[in-house]
């Protein structure tokens, strides 16, 4: 079981992963009496590793969480305006978006009409202006491991969701 993303070390009693864009070891312990690894992987890090990136006065975003509610998907909710994305969280998203920082800005917003419309950015300063105005991204955005969705319409999400959740 191995992805592009993460590489499993089984260490005696504990699986290791090693996520490479992150440069991160996670290591976690096998239950008592369980030796099928599989469901450690399933039950410990993929239920938890769906994220939503959530602003609470959006009513898409408000859909997108009441959805996976309503489906007992197991989720963390990431409200990204009190805690903004750094630039490397930024720079990380949109390559598991497959999208250009520039493509994620919302250009209805006040801020980008009376400040930035028009204006020939390069992508680079386009995570500096979305890590320093997170109001600017797009939403709700769900990530699941590797890859992320904006959803919009919220069952877009299901396309990076696996069904045995």
């Amino acid at each position: 079981m191995k992805s592009a993303l993460a590489q499993m070390l089984r260490v005696g009693s504990v699986m290791q992963f090693w996520l490479k864009p992150f440069f991160l070891l996670v290591s976690i312990p096998r239950p008592e009496g369980q030796g099928d690894w599989s469901r450690v992987v399933s039950n410990n890090v993929l239920m938890s590793a769906i994220i939503i990136y959530h602003n609470g006065e959006c009513s898409k975003c408000r859909g997108a969480l009441e959805l996976l509610q309503e489906r007992g998907i197991p989720h963390e909710v990431r409200w990204y305006l009190a805690e903004p994305l750094s630039r490397m969280e930024l720079a990380v998203l949109v390559t598991k978006l497959n999208m250009k920082p520039s493509e994620l800005v919302r250009t209805s917003e006040e801020l980008y009409t009376d400040n930035y419309a028009g204006k020939d950015l390069s992508e680079e300063e386009w995570v500096t202006i979305l890590a320093e105005h997170p109001i600017l991204m797009q939403r709700p955005i769900v990530e699941v491991g590797d890859k992320a969705v904006v959803a919009r319409p919220a069952e877009r999400m299901f396309e990076i969701i696996p069904a045995n959740i």
